[in-house]
């Protein structure tokens, strides 16, 4: 009797497969840290539950691989994402219509910090629901990780270290964030 691992055991074995896994991580993290400051919003009750699904759907996917391919999974992942694409559009015109007359950070308004995290959402659902990182899924003859699975890792990486920078620099282009 040979160790006859299933397909979600390989991906869980696989370098590919544990990369996805921490990029899951990374990116659930940060999905429920940015839920979780959402409670001294006006407007809770809309944006933490725009960050927590996100947050969920990582984590399931950490807990089990396999998961992006069940209909329910999917179903969250789409209706997810459709709310937030409309959010973005809703969002987005608002920060235009600030920025009409003259070019500021966009950051200085709620809006603008609000549609870059709906828009990290938006990209993270559309690498999950359109198989970029299909080398997760099919893994490669030679084990080698594809560039799309690292630039996926730099992208999960990168709101954490620019919301730490913002949060915990002594520089002054962060201060009227707040």
């Amino acid at each position: 009797m040979g160790s006859d691992a299933g397909p979600g055991q390989k991906l869980r074995n696989s370098s590919a497969g544990k990369l996805w896994m921490l990029i899951n991580i990374i990116t659930g993290v940060f999905f429920s840290l940015a839920g979780l400051v959402q409670i001294n919003d006006i407007d809770p009750y809309v944006w933490m539950p725009i960050y927590l699904i996100p947050a969920c759907l990582c984590f399931t996917i950490v807990w089990n691989p396999e998961v992006v391919d069940k209909g329910l999974w999917r179903v969250i992942a789409i209706a997810h994402l459709i709310v937030c694409l409309i959010a973005t559009l809703v969002v987005g015109g608002t920060v235009i219509h600030y920025l009409e007359d003259r070019v500021i950070n966009p950051l200085r308004y709620e809006e603008g910090r609000e549609l870059c995290g709906v828009m990290i959402i938006d990209v993270w659902l559309t690498i999950c629901l359109c198989k970029c990182c299909g080398v997760v899924k099919n893994g490669t003859s030679t084990g080698q990780i594809s560039v799309v699975m690292w630039l996926t890792l730099v992208s999960s990486l990168m709101p954490i270290v620019f919301w730490g920078l913002c949060c915990f620099s002594r520089f002054n282009h962060c201060m009227d964030m707040w």
